[in-house]
């Protein structure tokens, strides 16, 4: 059902890693600049670390996401759009 997904509010995003030889990896393993740390888990680390949630850790996990939602759930969300509590551009205010 549309409204919820936290990409719709823009509180979540879908990263992949572009590996040198054009591949999109989600590898633990690959360490493309040689600093003896994953570069999948370097990006885990500094996004958990801004306070983003990572869907890896879900029951059905969800490698590429990573949400930050504020405290607010998708149907509060919804709701402050149908109240059209938004600014000029749509966005839903979350004051």
């Amino acid at each position: 059902m549309a409204g919820q997904s936290y990409h719709n509010y823009g509180l979540a995003v879908d990263i992949a890693q572009l590996t040198l030889d054009g591949h999109i990896s989600y590898g633990m393993e690959s360490d493309s600049n040689n600093d003896e740390k994953g570069d999948w888990g370097q990006a885990i680390e500094l996004l958990e670390a801004r306070g983003f949630n990572w869907g890896g850790r879900w029951k059905y996990p969800d490698r590429p996401h990573f949400e930050k939602t504020f405290g607010f759930n998708w149907r509060l969300l919804l709701n402050k759009i149908k109240n059209k509590e938004v600014d000029e551009n749509g966005f839903v205010i979350i004051d």
